[in-house]
């Protein structure tokens, strides 16, 4: 017989919500920046512990000095490895994406990794933009490089390129992010080829890996508006927030009204083994 057990009901209830909220964007630290997606796993020979994630800058102003906090558990909830890792872009403008990478090189405690937090994310405000003078012209990805060329269509130097490979599952998740930071110096009107590793030798991770988008920034200018999408229909989780929460409402009403349901079939059973116990009793003292 199935008995109404509250904390049972209570630990299932949290798990789904856990789940769920674990499947779209998160808020850290302020509404202006969310969590689009992350995931931990073991690379290179179990060697390190590697995390990563995507944020994008919902406000109005632009961002820089992006900061991730980020802590590793062992199975006995101790702290293996802590940081505040830089997102890859230095500057991320409203609206715009970026990833960020943990490796830790743990050695044989990398397996021993059980969960990771992502539990707080800062910055400063950045009123002063810089101008959005570089352009992607062309690229393609093979694995393991992405290749392509930029250009620089502003009025002066750009130094200090760089370009960043962001990898995605076909959900739109990240999976990986690298950088080239070959381009020292690209004149106006130039153009510079590049080309960008995937990161991770695993297959089982590399497999993952078919969608992706090129961003880029130097130390005088951002990317040009619109032109970081080189791969098109990338989901962004953040806009299934509403349906997960509905999702979540219709499960606990489904889940609350079975269990009342057989709390009230054990009421009533007890009820019937009482009168039946008294009946007996009553025949007993009659003879």
């Amino acid at each position: 017989m199935v008995k109404f057990n509250r904390k049972v009901f209570c630990i299932y209830c949290i798990s789904i919500l856990t789940y769920m909220f674990s499947n779209f964007a998160v808020t850290l630290g302020s509404s202006n920046v969310i969590l689009l997606s992350h995931s931990g796993f073991i690379a290179y020979g179990n060697q390190y512990y590697i995390v990563v994630g995507e944020i994008q800058n919902v406000g109005t102003f632009a961002i820089k000095n992006v900061k991730i906090s980020i802590t590793l558990y062992n199975r006995n909830n101790e702290v293996l490895y802590s940081c505040m890792q830089p997102a890859f872009l230095e500057i991320i403008p409203p609206n715009r994406k970026s990833p960020f990478v943990v490796m830790w090189f743990g050695k044989d405690k990398s397996v021993e990794v059980v969960r990771y937090d992502i539990s707080d994310i800062v910055y400063e405000e950045d009123p002063a933009m810089k101008p959005q003078k570089l352009e992607i012209v062309w690229s393609s990805y093979s694995y393991p490089d992405v290749i392509g060329a930029i250009k620089n269509i502003g009025d002066k130097n750009a130094t200090y390129v760089k370009v960043i490979a962001v990898f995605y599952d076909e959900d739109g998740n990240i999976v990986g992010a690298n950088s080239d930071l070959s381009i020292n110096s690209l004149a106006p009107n130039a153009t510079a080829e590049f080309s960008v590793t995937f990161p991770f030798l695993e297959e089982a991770i590399f497999q993952r890996a078919k969608k992706y988008e090129v961003i880029a920034e130097s130390k005088e200018y951002l990317l040009k508006l619109n032109e970081e999408s080189t791969n098109a229909n990338v989901v962004d989780n953040s806009n299934n927030f509403l349906t997960w929460v509905a999702i979540f409402l219709a499960v606990l009403v489904v889940v609350g009204s079975l269990l009342f349901i057989l709390h009230s079939k054990q009421k009533s059973r007890r009820q019937k083994r009482k009168r039946l116990k008294l009946k007996v009793t009553g025949k007993v003292l009659r003879l």
